[in-house]
């Protein structure tokens, strides 16, 4: 049974403040520690979301999602409204940059993420 393992805000700031800290924070010596800190007392605790479960959060959510077993996870991101029309943003921690959503900044993440795990194991 696949378990995913997600980290989501529940709205207790305001959306364009936290985005600010984050640019902010960005710019600074240690920027990644920065940003890491910053998202971290911004996520509520996290959640297990097994197999068949709906985890809804709200439209100003900030979340993560990862794998916690061995098999591989699959979840489904439903968005309701005109979802080209949202500016959304990426989250490096490592570097402590903030990108655009785009595909070409997604996959490039994930190409990173991939080989760090591959680099632990």
């Amino acid at each position: 049974m696949e378990t995913l393992m997600t980290h989501a805000t529940h709205n207790p700031f305001d959306l364009d403040t936290l985005l600010n800290r984050l640019r902010h924070a960005a710019k600074e010596p240690g920027a990644a520690k920065a940003v890491r800190g910053i998202l971290e007392d911004a996520v509520a605790d996290p959640a297990q979301v097994i197999a068949g479960d709906v985890l809804s959060i709200g439209p100003n959510a900030i979340h993560t999602v990862s794998c916690t077993s061995e098999e591989p996870c699959c979840g489904i991101h439903v968005y309701l409204g005109n979802l080209t029309q949202i500016k959304r943003s990426l989250f490096d921690t490592e570097a402590g940059t903030i990108l655009p959503f785009t595909a070409e900044n997604y996959h490039k993440l994930m190409r990173a993420d991939a080989q760090a795990r591959a680099d632990q194991g």
